[in-house]
């Protein structure tokens, strides 16, 4: 038997999968006829392991979060079909992911394109989904959320004052190579996000003298944690610095 879907039964459902942020908002433009609401989940990157990137512990953590964002999707997807509903995956680039959630109400866009939540800022990864059911949006005005500190550009080895998506893969895939990826550098100075309380990391200047710090003093104790995370699957130094790639060539570690 059929039964008409709630928003609570969406997000009930996704939080069996730990999605902690659901959103919900038209599906027009989607491309497809039957379509009538776009459905964005949002799980959260956890602080301390952000902390940590680039680090082989960061990138597991993000394979499992996207795991687990598309056993969410396949579930909630299942759901709605078993209640005579249709639904899909949806198929988004990153810059029309983030747009969705503006729209849903999940957050609002920072200066490196990322969506800034209030929970975890930009320390999110999301998936969507189409459904033929339809669900009221949030009709909300929307919130600026980005304080406008310049943090994520300042401390991104790649934007130079001006974030572009190609000079972050670009970046991005350098690190890959030395299994270093994700970068995660500007996820990890955004002040947003409830989530630093819960840690309370508000010392935002240790993020931006890290980088010849282990390299020149790898004692130091403050970024001991983060040393020694990197010292498994990648080399010791996770930081790239042209100081560092000078060090690192012609000497194996």
């Amino acid at each position: 038997m059929y039964r008409q879907m709630t928003k609570l039964d969406i997000a009930d459902k996704a939080s069996q999968f730990g999605i902690g942020l659901v959103g919900f908002t038209s599906a027009g433009g989607s491309g497809s006829e039957w379509a009538r609401t776009t459905v964005i989940l949002a799980a959260q990157l956890m602080l301390p392991i952000v902390e940590t990137c680039p680090s082989i512990w960061g990138l597991e953590h993000e394979k499992t979060v996207k795991i687990l964002l598309s056993k969410a999707v396949n579930r909630v997807c299942a759901m709605l079909n078993a209640n005579g509903y249709k639904a899909e995956r949806a198929v988004m680039n990153a810059d029309e992911l983030a747009d969705a959630a503006s729209r849903a109400k999940l957050g609002s866009r920072g200066k490196n394109g990322r969506i800034l939540t209030k929970k975890y800022g930009p320390r999110v990864l999301m998936d969507s989904l189409l459904s033929a059911a339809e669900f009221s949006y949030d009709d909300r005005e929307d919130e600026e959320l980005c304080l406008g500190c310049s943090n994520c550009l300042n401390a991104c080895p790649a934007a130079a004052g001006k974030y572009e998506d190609s000079t972050c893969a670009a970046y991005g895939e350098t690190l890959a190579k030395d299994f270093k990826n994700p970068c995660g550098k500007c996820l990890r100075v955004c002040p947003v996000g409830e989530d630093r309380f819960l840690y309370d990391s508000f010392n935002f200047q240790k993020y931006f003298d890290e980088d010849n710090f282990p390299v020149r003093n790898p004692g130091a104790k403050i970024y001991g944690p983060w040393a020694h995370v990197r010292n498994y699957g990648s080399y010791p130094h996770a930081a790239i610095s042209p100081e560092f790639e000078r060090e690192k060539e012609g000497r194996l570690i």
